[in-house]
């Protein structure tokens, strides 16, 4: 296959989204766009031809009608395309404002830790909320402390255009409260989903691969979401 270079600017808050994608992907940025191009052009390509299909020979009026309604289509083709991506959700997101704390020298010199909010979003649609103490080592490895009071929420998450709405409860909790009652009450939410971060009630969340496995078994412990 032939190949042609072509200079692309892109807004830094794209490129950003780009860099992380492709790296999750395993591929070079320039490979991610190669293949998001080729998808895009793969896709209007369909449409072209499927409008071609559609429109026959039509002629006069038939042919005016066709086209009012294809136009129509198009109009509302962004608006489909747009909203939330279910794969760029899913996984472990984690706190922006985690307030991390060195280990002593003699133990770790490397090791932080800290107080951690966590979203966990599902493939098969369940979502959870961690309060958990997180353990990191920078740029080596994050992972949910075992060890430590954990209370998590356990529910549901749905796209909703550009904003996920979420459902959830208080399912489990380290340090028992006398007197509370589990599963507690259902609770309702919008997180919102600009660019690559989350934001839920005025907090911060990034994407934390890292958390994933750990995450995931925080969740796979409990029972299923009620």
């Amino acid at each position: 296959m032939s190949r042609a270079t072509y200079p692309l600017k892109l807004p830094n808050s794209v490129k950003k989204a780009a860099q992380r994608l492709a790296k999750e992907d395993g591929v070079s940025l320039n490979q991610w766009i190669a293949a998001a191009v080729a998808e895009k052009v793969g896709v209007m390509e369909t449409a072209a031809d499927f409008f071609k299909k559609r429109a026959g020979k039509a002629k006069g009026d038939g042919l005016t009608k066709f086209l009012r309604n294809a136009l129509l289509l198009l109009l509302c083709l962004p608006a489909l395309a747009g909203g939330t991506d279910d794969g760029r959700v899913q996984g472990a997101w984690l706190l922006n404002s985690v307030k991390w704390t060195n280990a002593p020298a003699d133990i770790n010199p490397h090791l932080q830790s800290g107080p951690a909010e966590i979203l966990y979003f599902r493939q098969d649609r369940t979502f959870a909320l961690i309060y958990c103490v997180v353990n990191r080592v920078p740029k080596q490895y994050e992972i949910i402390s075992h060890g430590d009071p954990q209370d998590v929420y356990l529910g549901k998450w749905e796209a909703e255009g550009d904003n996920i709405a979420v459902e959830y409860r208080l399912v489990s909790r380290t340090v028992k409260i006398k007197g509370e009652a589990l599963p507690g009450p259902i609770q309702h939410a919008t997180i919102k989903t600009p660019d690559s971060v989350l934001h839920l009630e005025g907090k911060t969340f990034h994407r934390a691969a890292a958390l994933d496995k750990s995450a995931a078994e925080v969740v796979n412990g409990l029972p299923p979401a009620p």
